[in-house]
């Protein structure tokens, strides 16, 4: 990504106008001791290894010619790097870098590396000397002048300048000689010192290179657009999978945009050439994201927005506390009262409604929940409440006025009535049931009387909807990548992730940059091949047809995992689409293997190999909730007593008591448990002394 170009008019003399224009490379890379092509990296690398031998070599070009005019004087140009990474050698506390002209040949920065200039032919041989280079690769070291200047680099983080003010000058005298320029390392350190710096491939263009160069003469140098994400805002919050539409304001002082291009995490997700200037990204996960964009007018100059960071949280799952079964027992006459009845949240969750059911309705209702800080445990302060509201027969449900989060715990829910009037059922409880006083009807209280008048062992039919998270977790990689890759036509490439809790196995989801053709299967595969690398397939995809983006498809069969070390696997069919990839973290395998269903065990690496790198890819998993405590319901049929709960409640035993005070639990054992429908329920016949229940786990 190229960072801003942007224009300071600094001051006018009596003889020329004075200006000041910042230039970002028209492209970045460096120089290894070996054949690969680090221009898409983020980093620009110097390096001694070993010591004394320069290792590593930063080249850089910049457009000067097409923005500064010709026959202008250079007044001053500094060259800024941002060091991003060091060695911490106390007793090296600096490195010294040097600026080198590039001469003989104009570089391809996209296919340089230390042994060719353009991908295919041969920098000019140098010999291995007193400072470079191991085994005699050139890295560039016959292709560049004496230093034009140096800089003591620290190890304190932040921008470092070089002066080039003389090269600057020699390229606008001459701009067909301007191929670059080099920084070499420090061929005075021992082994294994360093310093990188932000490349232009870094996501956070505040730290981008750039060539700051004031002149006299000419005109003003070229205005560059400007561009803004409008939306999404900075922080903004989603609900996956995501849709998220980037809005983008570009314009430009003295031409036209040719177009804008949207990046997430750094990746070029897409383009719009003309006003407005949007693009949606389908489908994103949970996960914190960078967006920006990129506006190119009709000169070419480039700017680019600043970060927006963007979260997508885990679709929320409502959970329900309280009495949501309708009680067997007809209640009234509460006007101005204030009731409370406890309910237990078990786990932490934002309230957003709360219901309460009516068989007569008159006059006005208030609902409210309150925590438990009272005396005892007792109702305390008030979390939330709804608004007034006109209660009808059934369910009066109606959102809080502000839904608030609340971390798990007891509570109590509170409802208000304004006549004695409304009728509404409720049940009798065990242990703590309700607390209540006389309160004229208003707006609830914020905090509860700590000395109630009353209590008693009923539960209304009064309940609290909540939001928590779906309990899912994903593994794998989301959004670290630092090129693109492609080439990978039937080879069957895992990359090892780790599971840390027991989970389910739901989805695959793989990251495509540039389809052109072809088909894709994604698997997952344990860890019980020869020293941890991929055994058997445990799970895979259909078959998809890629789209640019995130391409998730279900797994055709859910599995529980435990947790240990598995493999994401991906399988392409043709060579022709690209994804990005992050080198040099994690571990991957391969092998040949021709497009058609995933074996079920991964086999040798005969024809492939091992590496440290990851693809965008990652797997969704579900986790079991904590389950909320179960609510015994009663009900009256003949000369017989109804005892139900939720027959998914498993593990808890009914038990009875005769008297609370004090109270002797023990199993009911007879009559048995019958199932009906989602309910476990126990018949018991209506006759002796009042009989008390609970479950118990």
């Amino acid at each position: 990504m190229a960072t801003s170009v942007w224009i300071v008019l600094s001051g006018i003399t009596a003889q020329a106008q004075v200006h000041t224009v910042i230039l970002p490379p028209s492209a970045d890379t460096f120089l290894n001791i070996n054949e690969d092509k680090d221009g898409s990296l983020n980093t620009l690398n110097t390096y001694t290894y070993p010591a004394n031998q320069i290792a590593n070599a930063i080249l850089m070009q910049f457009d000067a010619s097409s923005i500064i005019p010709a026959g202008s004087t250079i007044t001053d140009a500094q060259l800024n790097l941002y060091l991003v990474q060091t060695d911490t050698d106390a007793a090296n506390p600096t490195y010294t870098v040097t600026t080198h002209k590039l001469i003989n040949f104009n570089p391809d920065l996209a296919l340089a590396t230390g042994f060719l200039y353009d991908g295919v032919n041969p920098w000019t041989a140098h010999p291995q000397d007193a400072n470079c280079c191991l085994n005699d690769i050139p890295l560039a070291q016959g292709d560049i002048t004496a230093a034009y200047s140096s800089n003591q680099v620290s190890q304190a983080f932040g921008f470092k300048a070089w002066n080039l003010t003389t090269m600057v000058q020699e390229w606008m005298n001459s701009p067909a000689s301007n191929y670059g320029v080099l920084l070499n390392s420090d061929s005075t350190k021992p082994a294994d010192r360093f310093r990188f710096f932000a490349s232009l491939e870094d996501c956070d263009a505040s730290i981008h290179p750039y060539l700051q160069v004031t002149y006299t003469g000419g005109s003003p140098p070229i205005n560059p657009p400007t561009v803004s994400i409008t939306s999404p805002t900075n922080g903004a919050t989603f609900i996956a999978p995501a849709n998220i539409t980037i809005n983008a304001n570009a314009a430009d002082s003295d031409g036209t945009i040719s177009k804008v291009e949207f990046f997430q995490d750094c990746i070029l997700v897409g383009a719009a050439t003309t006003s407005p200037f949007t693009f949606t990204i389908n489908n994103l996960p949970a996960g914190t994201y960078r967006l920006s964009a990129r506006a190119t007018d009709n000169s070419g100059a480039t700017t680019t927005s600043s970060n927006v960071l963007v979260t997508v949280n885990h679709l929320p799952l409502e959970i329900t506390i309280g009495e949501t079964a309708i009680g067997p027992l007809d209640d009234n006459g509460n006007g101005d009262l204030l009731l409370a009845q406890e309910a237990s949240l078990p786990t932490p969750a934002t309230i957003q409604s709360l219901a309460f059911y009516v068989t007569a309705a008159e006059g006005q209702l208030r609902l409210g929940i309150y925590d438990a800080t009272g005396p005892d445990g007792g109702p305390g302060a008030k979390k939330a409440e709804i608004d007034e509201i006109t209660p009808v027969v059934g369910w009066n449900i109606a959102n809080v006025t502000k839904p608030v989060s609340l971390p798990a715990g007891n509570y109590w829910l509170t409802y208000l009535p304004s006549s004695s009037g409304l009728n509404f059922r409720k049940i009798r409880t065990t242990g703590t049931g309700s607390k209540y006083y006389t309160y004229p009807y208003a707006v609830m209280p914020d905090t509860f009387d700590p000395a109630p008048t009353g209590s008693s062992i009923s539960h209304w039919t009064l309940y609290a909807t909540l939001t928590t998270s779906v309990p899912t977790i994903t593994i794998g990689n989301l959004n670290l990548a630092n090129r693109s890759d492609s080439g990978n036509g039937n080879l069957l490439v895992a990359q090892a992730v780790s599971l840390s809790q027991t989970a389910t196995l739901q989805s695959l989801s793989f990251y495509v940059t540039e389809y052109v053709s072809g088909n894709l299967r994604l698997g997952f595969y344990d860890a019980t091949g020869v020293g941890g690398k991929p055994g058997a397939l445990l799970a895979a995809t259909a078959e998809l047809t890629p789209a640019n983006g995130w391409n998730t498809a279900n797994v055709i069969t859910p599995v529980a995992l435990a947790p240990g070390n598995y493999w994401l696997a991906y399988l392409p069919s043709e060579s022709g689409f690209h994804y990005p990839t992050q080198d040099g973290v994690g571990s991957f395998a391969f092998h040949s293997y021709d497009y058609s269903p995933m074996p079920d065990t991964f086999g040798d690496l005969t024809g492939g190999g091992t590496g440290n790198g990851e693809w965008l890819f990652y797997a969704t998993l579900t986790v079991s909730a904590s389950p909320a405590r179960p609510t015994l319901s009663v009900a009256r049929s003949g000369n017989n007593i109804i005892i139900s709960w939720p027959a998914a409640a498993t593990g808890f035993a009914l038990e009875s008591t005769a008297s609370l005070l004090p109270a002797n639990w023990s199993p009911v054992t007879t009559p048995p448990v019958v199932v009906v429908g989602d309910q476990a329920t126990v018949t018991v016949a209506v006759s002796g002394p009042a009989s008390f229940y609970r479950l118990r786990k």
